[in-house]
C-alpha cells in the first residue's frame, strides 16, 4: 500500500493512495528507484513524501534494514522505528534488528 503528498511533509490530503507493486524477487520487501524522477507522472523529482507499508513474513532471526535515500527516511517494524534518516541530504544507514518468526508490518 501506498500513500502519496506533493510536498516533502507528509502533510495535508493525500494526492494519491493506492496499492503498488515491485520485483519480490530481486527485492522482496520495499524498493523503489525513481533516480531524479517522481512516482507519478506530472510530480516533480523533489518536494514530495511517500509512506509505504506491507506485511512482511520473517522466518525469525537478525535482519539487516538498510536505506539508501535522497533527503528523509524513515523504516518502521511494527510500529517501532529501526532506521531514522529524516533529514536533507542522500546517504545510506542501517541497523540490525532481532525479528521473530511471522508475518510484520514493515513501514
Amino acid at each position: 500500500n501506498m500513500h502519496g503528498w506533493m510536498n516533502k511533509f507528509l502533510a495535508g490530503y493525500t494526492n494519491w493512495e493506492g496499492t503498488v507493486w515491485w520485483n519480490d524477487g530481486d527485492w522482496p520487501y520495499i524498493y523503489f528507484n525513481w533516480g531524479s524522477g517522481a512516482p507519478f507522472e506530472g510530480w516533480g523529482g523533489d518536494e514530495f513524501s511517500l509512506r509505504l507499508w506491507r506485511d512482511v513474513y520473517f522466518p525469525g532471526g537478525s535482519y539487516d534494514f538498510r536505506t539508501d535515500a535522497d533527503d528523509g527516511v524513515r523504516v518502521y517494524v511494527d510500529g517501532s522505528v529501526v532506521v531514522d534518516r529524516w533529514w536533507d541530504g542522500s546517504g545510506a544507514g542501517g541497523v540490525g534488528r532481532y525479528i521473530s518468526e511471522g508475518y510484520h508490518e514493515v513501514k
